[in-house]
Order: structure tokens, then sequence, then C-alpha cells
């Protein structure tokens, strides 16, 4: 099973692009086997919109695993409108409770993705693998909608999206 999980808060300009973009792939038609799920930034809002609580309510079921997407506005210094691919390895996981996690305190309104999994690894998500799709923002101030770089890479977000998701669910079919 394929988890799409896109962040953002709606009222804070790009910052929206997460939810925005796994709205709009939740439009298409899709093989079984995807969930979409659309959660605000303040990350451990997540947890309740993946899963009432049930492990036989846990996405993948008692004992499975998904593979995880995260679309959302990754600030990493690059021009805005940038669309990066980052696997979990390259998510780095804090040392403290038994490495499941993060070691690094932060606001509720500012968990990261590291914190996200970590989370959702302490709630009994298994994942198979981790991908997270990052949208370089250019504002992400108290306005309501995409700034003109985030329109201009809007179909090339969706359309990176929609190939990392083609893919997990071809790797499950081979």
């Amino acid at each position: 099973m394929v988890l799409v999980v896109g962040i953002g808060h709606p009222l804070m300009g790009d910052d929206a692009v997460g939810l925005l973009v796994v709205e709009e792939l939740e439009a298409r038609p899709w093989p079984g086997g995807v969930e979409f799920v659309r959660a605000t930034t303040c990350t451990p809002d997540v947890l309740p919109c993946v899963f009432a609580g049930s492990p036989a309510e846990v996405p993948g079921g008692p004992g499975g695993a998904v593979d995880l997407v995260i679309v959302d506005a990754l600030e990493a210094g690059d021009p805005p409108g940038t669309v990066s691919i980052v696997s979990a390895d390259e998510i780095r996981i804090g040392a403290g409770c038994d490495g499941g996690c993060p070691d690094t305190p932060v606001s509720m309104h500012t968990f990261s993705a590291e914190h996200l999994l970590a989370s959702l690894r302490l709630a009994g998500v298994k994942t198979r693998s981790l991908t997270i799709v990052g949208i370089e923002p250019a504002y992400t101030g108290p306005v309501e909608g995409l700034s003109p770089q985030l329109k201009m890479a809007w179909s090339r977000a969706i359309d990176v999206c929609a190939r990392v998701v083609m893919n997990y669910l071809n790797s499950d079919t081979a």
C-alpha cells in the first residue's frame, strides 16, 4: 500500500503546496492500494488523519507496512519552485527513544519530516520505504494562494509525485 500525506497550511502561502498537490492527485483515477491524507502543518494532527487508533486501522494493516510519500514545502535553499525528492536514507532520526524519536526539541508547529517519521513509527505505522517530495517555497507568510513561482512549478510537482507513487505501485506488482 502507498500512503501519500500532503502537509501544509492553507493560509500561509506556499506552505499549502503539499495539501494542494495531494488534493489534485486524489482527484485522479488510481488503481487500488493508494491512500491520500491531507494534514495541517501541526504534524501531530497527521496521526489521527492516518488512522483511527486501532492496529487494524493502521495503514498496511496489523503487521503490514506502507510505502510512505510525504509532500510538503521544503526549504533547502534552492530557487523557489524547485521540486526535490528526498529518500529515507537522507533523513536523520535522532538517537533518543531507542532511535525512534528525534533528538532536537521543536515547537509543535515546526515539526520536521524526521519528526513526522518518528511519530508515525511510534504510533505503529510501519514504513517499508519513505520518499519526501519537497517543493521549495517562495513565501510562507500569511496569505492565501501560491506564489507565482510555485504556480509555474505546479504541474511538475504533481507529475513528480505521481511518478513516485506509480513507481511504488509497480514495485509491488513486480
